[in-house]
Parts: structure tokens; C-alpha cells; sequence
């Protein structure tokens, strides 16, 4: 399909090089991409913002389907998912709910909390 993403699709992660002091990678499934987060020219804030940018990248395929989800939900009405707490105790959740936290689950692993 035209519309289909030409990136690898994730889980991406970010984990700290074991082999070379000072480097992170943000791994997939079939790649993985690494870039120094220490050296003598780097200061602290330096290695804060290149561990911050690796979890961005990690989280990009992430962020897409979110966003690609919130859409949708809009695209028509609302609907329900759930039993809206009558068989299972819950709130109810409709299909906004669902893509909404997705969205927040996205964000959060940009910002490195998940």
C-alpha cells in the first residue's frame, strides 16, 4: 500500500551501549543506531539532551500510530468499547479513550518515563 510507513516499525528501545563507555543506542527490531553521550568535549547537559533525543527517536513509531489513531477516532462518531461498567466495573471506554491513551503512553516513552 502507498500509505504504508517506509520506516521499520518498533518497538524501538533505548538501552546504554555495553561495549563502549559513553554510548547509547536506540535498538529495533531489525537496526540499531547509536551515537556518543560522553567524551571530553561533551558536558553533562550534553549527554542529558543526546539520552532525551535517543528516547524521541525510540518513541517516533510510537508517536506516528498514536497520532494515526487519535485521527481516526475523529474521522467518525464516537463509539463505546466496553460495557460501559456494567459487567466489568469500569468507566466505560470509547474509541477516543483508547487512542488517547495511546497518545499518552507515546508521549511519555518520548520523554524517557516509560
Amino acid at each position: 500500500m502507498a500509505d504504508e510507513p517506509k520506516w521499520t516499525p518498533g518497538p524501538w528501545a533505548v538501552e546504554r551501549n555495553k561495549r563502549t563507555w559513553g554510548w547509547v543506542d536506540v535498538v529495533g527490531p531489525s537496526l540499531g543506531v547509536g551515537g556518543p553521550t560522553q567524551a571530553t568535549d561533551l558536558t553533562l547537559a550534553d549527554e542529558v539532551k543526546r539520552i532525551a533525543e535517543a528516547h524521541l527517536i525510540a518513541a517516533a513509531p510510537d508517536l506516528y500510530a498514536a497520532l494515526d489513531d487519535l485521527l481516526a477516532s475523529y474521522a467518525e462518531p464516537d463509539q463505546q468499547i466496553c460495557c460501559g461498567g456494567h459487567d466489568c466495573g469500569c468507566r466505560g471506554a470509547s474509541v477516543r479513550d483508547l487512542a488517547e491513551h495511546h497518545a499518552r503512553a507515546a508521549i511519555a516513552k518520548a520523554r524517557g518515563a516509560a
